[in-house]
């Protein structure tokens, strides 16, 4: 329920889109997006969720390459998020779909955030 209603600073709810991905009729993965964040031209990651039963045959990566294109087609140049310290399988998804570590961590009260960024 959190997810629904955080926001970074300065955005507001009109900023924020939950994105989702179906199957037919079933919702199988879900996105919230951040437009405009941190920066004008990027779009911010804040969740990405995908059914467990679909996992590991390629359909998330399909799915972030037409939300990339779109968001590309859309102006956008940068897309960024953050994953949690010490997730090995979230790193790897995020490296798996052109992803790169900023260099920037941040420290949260129950756990580290690491930054990663990708360009359109």
């Amino acid at each position: 329920m959190e997810d629904l209603s955080a926001l970074p600073p300065n955005k507001t709810l009109e900023d924020k889109f939950f994105v989702g991905f179906y199957d037919k009729n079933k919702l199988v993965a879900i996105c919230d997006l951040i437009s405009g964040y941190p920066h004008t031209q990027t779009a911010f990651i804040g969740l990405f969720m995908l059914d467990k039963a679909l996992r590991g045959q390629g359909l998330g990566t399909k799915m972030l390459n037409e939300m990339f294109a779109y968001l590309k087609k859309s102006g956008f140049k940068k897309v960024e998020l953050s994953y949690i310290k010490g997730n090995p399988q979230s790193r790897a998804f995020w490296h798996k779909n052109g992803f790169k570590e900023t260099g920037r961590e941040v420290e949260m009260k129950e756990h580290t955030k690491v930054c990663m960024e990708r360009f359109l």
